[in-house]
């Protein structure tokens, strides 16, 4: 059961994200969010969402006979910083992009989960500037706690 909510879960995540944040690279078609690990090899800008670690409860915060979980995952943004892009007539420089994206993800994530029947709570733990340990990324990171059924 924990895989298959899991899986939901981060599915649910990567869907409302696509569904609402626009792909600033107009030359790509196709997706830019994705539910794995970042590929070095990737056209940027890049979305990924990670699952950490997922807790069960002990029963004891078992709702109408419902196990209850502890999900923490990560959303992290990654930037290449060698290209400009337009964003509805304004220029956004790598760092400026990078925060523009992060802004997004914190809005979806935050407005979505709110009004989502399967999570009891959503904390956002943190938003770091981390080094990518890439030449020529930025990467900032996200990190969440949701208390799901």
């Amino acid at each position: 059961m924990t895989t298959d909510l899991l899986t939901s879960f981060t599915s649910d995540i990567v869907s409302y994200l696509r569904s609402n944040i626009t792909d600033p690279n107009t030359a790509r078609s196709g997706n830019f969010i994705y539910p794995d690990m970042f590929n070095r090899r990737a056209t940027m800008p890049r979305i990924t969402v990670i699952t950490t670690n997922v807790e069960s409860s002990d029963g004891s915060r078992d709702i109408d006979g419902s196990k209850y979980y502890t999900i923490y995952f990560d959303v992290d943004v990654w930037v290449g910083t060698k290209i400009i892009f337009t964003i509805s007539g304004s220029k956004y420089v790598p760092s400026k992009l990078l925060d523009y994206l992060t802004d997004k993800v914190i809005d979806v994530v935050d407005e979505t989960f709110e009004d989502n029947i399967r999570v009891l709570s959503l904390t956002r733990n943190a938003v770091i500037d981390m080094d990518s340990g890439l030449d020529n990324i930025l990467k900032k990171k996200i990190s969440y706690v949701a208390e799901v059924i």
